[in-house]
């Protein structure tokens, strides 16, 4: 069907719906995904009642991350010999945070193209900005398949070195309202990175065996989160063996079910890494749909990406630094199903 497209708030609004009922919105603000609702009527997306909010946004719902998506240390790095000093944004830290102070999620991304079943978004961002080097052009596309499945393609080139990690931080809550604690997950990960008292890596990965963080059989994300917290850690994916059905260069990362629903999803991404996120910062401040506030573990973000820090970790370092004549490209796939529609 043909895209659906209108203004609000001076801000455009697309949704996209395919041949099972299934509808895909988003809008330019931060070229964010608003909602995903099943034919059912349940959107399994958290957001915001009002449009608006989504030019704040602190906890980063649904929007597009960058330059550099999650954490680097002291909002600096080195590349090619020379330093770069970046915003920093995390309360009472040196660090740098999803790009920074005026990150990408909160700018008006430009509409490039769009067609029956997708959206493509631009953003133009300065050398300088935030501190990152290089005039970067950078690109996503959103697409809802008939197969039910989305597809988030983003891509980047630049005029000079940077570094670029552009990642999609949307929540999932699968039946629609409460909380996650119940939803089973699995991530087909082995190993972790463990995190100092900034949550940034300390560069080495652990094995998940014997932790909780082991999800790596279908596990009640509540059933263990008391040992931790709450959940905020990257998987490594690097070596899984298991793919999409249709497309072997993307690694099937995690599945994340609702039992109660059946509704599912399966994460594939060409991706080295995911970061499971419990919205443990959530604290019902904010207005969601409907009028609710946003409560604590209301939702769970599986965030495709390059390891956090990665520029500061030479194992790493390659995950993230583009270079001119090179192009930036990420390719994350969510495949949907529920009980009347169970998919392989």
């Amino acid at each position: 069907m043909p895209v659906a497209q209108s203004t609000t708030e001076g801000v455009q609004l697309f949704t996209i719906t395919n041949s099972s009922g299934v509808a895909l919105s988003c809008t330019s603000v931060g070229a964010t995904l608003t909602g995903l609702r099943l034919p059912d009527g349940t959107d399994i997306l958290l957001g915001y009642e009002n449009i608006k909010d989504y030019f704040t946004n602190p906890p980063y719902i649904g929007c597009s991350v960058g330059r550099c998506a999650n954490r680097i240390r002291e909002a600096r790095f080195t590349l090619d010999g020379h330093t770069h000093q970046l915003s920093a944004n995390v309360d009472q830290s040196p660090h740098h945070l999803h790009g920074g102070k005026e990150g990408f999620h909160k700018l008006v991304w430009s509409t490039a193209a769009s067609g029956d079943n997708h959206v493509t978004l631009e953003h133009h961002s300065q050398a300088g900005a935030d501190g990152y080097p290089g005039n970067l052009t950078a690109r996503v596309t959103y697409a809802l398949l008939d197969s039910n499945e989305v597809s988030i393609e983003y891509s980047a080139t630049t005029d000079a070195p940077t570094i670029v990690n552009l990642v999609n931080h949307t929540y999932f809550n699968l039946a629609g309202k409460g909380r996650i604690h119940d939803h089973v997950l699995t991530i087909n990960g082995d190993s972790y990175h463990p995190l100092d008292e900034a949550l940034i890596p300390f560069g080495f990965l652990e094995p998940v065996a014997g932790t909780a963080l082991d999800f790596r059989s279908p596990t009640p994300i509540g059933q263990r989160m008391a040992d931790v917290g709450g959940y905020d850690y990257n998987y490594s994916l690097v070596g899984v063996g298991k793919t999409h059905p249709s497309d072997h260069t993307l690694k099937h990362a995690a599945t994340l079910l609702e039992p109660a629903t059946g509704h599912q999803v399966r994460v594939y991404t060409d991706r080295p890494g995911v970061q499971l996120y419990t919205g443990n910062f959530l604290d019902g401040s904010l207005t969601g749909k409907g009028g609710k506030p946003i409560e604590q573990h209301g939702g769970v973000c599986l965030e495709t990406q390059a390891w956090p820090n990665a520029i500061n970790n030479p194992a790493a370092a390659e995950q993230v630094i583009l270079r001119p004549g090179g192009q930036y490209r990420s390719r994350t796939f969510w495949r949907l199903s529920w009980p009347t529609q169970q998919q392989d």
